[in-house]
């Protein structure tokens, strides 16, 4: 994107498109810019983008199937099968998560996060503490 913005003269970008990208570019310096991990997410979706305008891209973590998620509730453990459509749990296809957490706990969870799937994982440094 930068080497777009500047084959371009300042006058042939919007306005407030350049107050975004000045902005970015002041949050990068003062907080830190993206991680490696953002960065190579980022250079996915736009290859996916470049071979298919039109791709719809899923706010939810990919997990492949096959995967068992496992999590303790109230004395009770509680296994969910990923599968390629959907999710297993005692013997019933669910959509998402938060069906199966709701149904689990009895109130409104975020299904991800209820299996743990959006706790943020430790790096390195964080470990050795």
């Amino acid at each position: 994107m930068a080497a777009a913005l500047q084959e371009r003269t300042a006058a042939e970008i919007r306005k407030d498109l350049m107050l975004r990208v000045i902005a970015h570019r002041l949050q990068g310096q003062e907080f830190g810019g993206l991680s490696d991990a953002g960065c190579r997410l980022l250079r996915q979706l736009a290859t996916m983008f470049e071979a298919d305008p039109n791709a719809v891209v899923s706010s939810q973590p990919l997990i492949k199937p096959g995967t068992r998620l496992v999590r303790q509730w109230k004395e009770q453990v509680h296994v969910v099968k990923v599968e390629a459509e959907g999710y297993e749990y005692r013997g019933a296809r669910y959509e998402n998560l938060s069906e199966i957490a709701r149904l689990i706990t009895g109130t409104r969870w975020s299904g991800p996060a209820f299996f743990g799937l959006n706790a943020k994982q430790p790096n390195a440094s964080e470990e050795a503490q």
